[in-house]
């Protein structure tokens, strides 16, 4: 199983018959080592199952059930950016001209925070001081209305 960042608090198994989903009970522990839709078990049961919204399937019924975590808070802050402070600057600029709205970025815009803004915050770049100075040399440039 893959490490978990999140806090694990139970698990929940959803119950299908006749492929309709009829309801769904919690579990302390996993039932089964693969989780959701790759983890399907197709079973007859030999108890009755209470589920949660107080439904019953009887014993001797066929079902297929789907196991799933119940997540709560992470366990370890998430890195939502994407670190290239170890681009080398000319490696970073190769990178940022792939994307479309970039190169149209340098040519249109005429304010480079704006850039910038669109480097780090959509695109989720982490980049160095001196890596943004040779960005905004090559769009000083490009070429631009004035």
């Amino acid at each position: 199983m893959s490490e978990n960042i999140f806090k694990i608090h139970g698990y929940s198994v959803d119950v299908f018959v006749h492929n309709k989903l009829v309801g769904n009970y919690r579990l302390d522990e996993p039932d089964r080592e693969t989780f959701g839709y790759s983890g399907r078990k197709t079973e007859i049961i030999k108890q009755d199952i209470e589920l949660t919204n107080k439904k019953i399937v009887k014993a001797g019924t066929k079902i297929m059930s789907e196991c799933a975590p119940i997540c709560g808070r992470t366990i370890k802050p998430i890195k939502w950016k994407k670190d290239v402070t170890d681009f080398t600057n000319q490696a970073l600029l190769e990178f940022l001209k792939q994307d479309y709205k970039f190169h149209s970025l340098v040519l249109n815009c005429a304010d480079f925070s704006i850039i910038k803004d669109y480097v780090s915050g959509k695109l989720k770049l982490e980049c160095t001081d001196e890596q943004y100075l040779y960005i905004q040399a090559y769009w000083q440039t490009g070429k631009r209305p004035k």
